[in-house]
């Protein structure tokens, strides 16, 4: 679900793209388009008790990061994001290993 979440989000980009977004502009809302799905990772995996969920944004940021190495500031909210994102993960994973079981997500 994870995987679907990030196609989902470059299918918009996709569309934004057709509809002539384009210079400034477009890195602007590509570092907002960043942080909403931030958002929606981090909501869905704490929601969901499955810190595997986030991991697939993790993945996402370090291939952007990479691949986008001539916009620096999408290169430099990518780092911001993962470190924020990394330490989010810690963090489900601890809650979810020392918490109560649960009737759903991947620790239960």
């Amino acid at each position: 679900m994870g995987w679907v979440t990030v196609a989902t989000i470059l299918n918009v980009a996709f569309v934004l793209k057709s509809w002539g977004v384009k210079g400034d502009y477009e890195v602007s809302v590509s570092v907002i388009m960043l942080w909403v799905a931030l958002a929606v990772y981090i909501i869905f995996t704490l929601y969901e008790r499955n810190p595997l969920f986030g991991l697939v944004y993790i993945w996402v940021l370090f291939a952007i990061r990479d691949f986008e190495s001539m916009h620096s500031q999408i290169v430099s909210t990518c780092s911001t994001l993962l470190i924020i994102h990394g330490i989010y993960i810690v963090t489900v994973t601890a809650y979810c290993l020392w918490q109560k079981p649960k009737t759903h997500g991947l620790f239960y």
